[in-house]
């Protein structure tokens, strides 16, 4: 794909319908198929890889989040914790359900190594208000509209910049690096999450793990969504 030799918009054919140009921008109408030029299709498998790595993090979170629930909610049947879990509609009112369950169960629950702050329930809460924030970083990697635009003869991915919020303005490395950011704040918050699981689960008067430290989010200097505006029934 490249710009007419005059430097005016080109629409270019995709797959055999209309890749259209505005505004120095390009819009495409159709999924990519095997009929897609390479530098769009090399473009897009870049953006595509990125998310991906969004997307597996935060199931990874989840799942982890789960087996917090399944420790809390101890219905002597390992099935109906997992299925309370796959009842509910939203990854958030999962995380709402599990704040509420450990609240009960952690009542009486004792730090191993006796430290009592932050109390387990702390740290609890401080990880489902990461998670809560985290959510939009993750929502508006995933479900922001992108356009493919020409810059210095190559063409990259940008989020457009009519519906794009956090990521207005962003392109390529910089749009690569504040991706990897979400991947890895969100892994850091799931793998504190497997550590706190796993201590939870260690029998009392058996050796456990050393309670961890809560990981440095960028994320964690927001205030809690909980707290903020109400949110649409549904939302991540």
């Amino acid at each position: 794909m490249s710009e007419a030799d005059d430097g005016s918009p080109k629409v270019v054919s995709v797959a055999g319908r209309a890749f259209g140009r505005s505004s120095g921008r390009a819009v495409l109408t159709q999924v990519i198929s095997a009929k897609t030029p390479d530098d769009i299709l090399n473009a897009f498998e870049r953006h595509a890889a990125l998310i991906g790595h969004i997307v597996f993090a935060w199931n990874r979170l989840q799942e982890r989040l789960f087996d917090l629930f399944s420790i809390f909610a101890e219905a002597g049947d390992a099935r109906v914790p997992h299925a309370i879990w796959r009842s509910l509609a939203s990854d958030r009112l999962q995380r709402r359900i599990l704040r509420e369950t450990a609240i009960l169960a952690l009542e009486k629950y004792q730090r191993p190594d006796g430290i009592m702050n932050p109390t387990p329930g702390e740290d609890i809460n401080w990880l489902l208000d990461q998670a809560d924030n985290l959510s939009g970083d993750r929502n508006e990697a995933i479900h922001a509209p992108y356009l493919f635009e020409i810059q210095a003869g190559a063409t990259i991915v940008v989020p457009d910049q009519r519906a794009a919020n956090r990521l207005r303005g962003l392109s390529d490395d910089a749009l690569a690096k504040e991706f990897e950011t979400f991947r890895n704040e969100i892994t850091a918050l799931w793998r504190y999450a497997e550590i706190l699981a796993t201590i939870i689960r260690t029998p009392r008067g058996q050796p456990a793990q050393p309670w961890p430290e809560r990981p440095l989010l960028r994320a964690s200097a927001r205030p809690p969504t909980r707290k903020g505006k109400r949110r649409r029934r549904g939302a991540k």
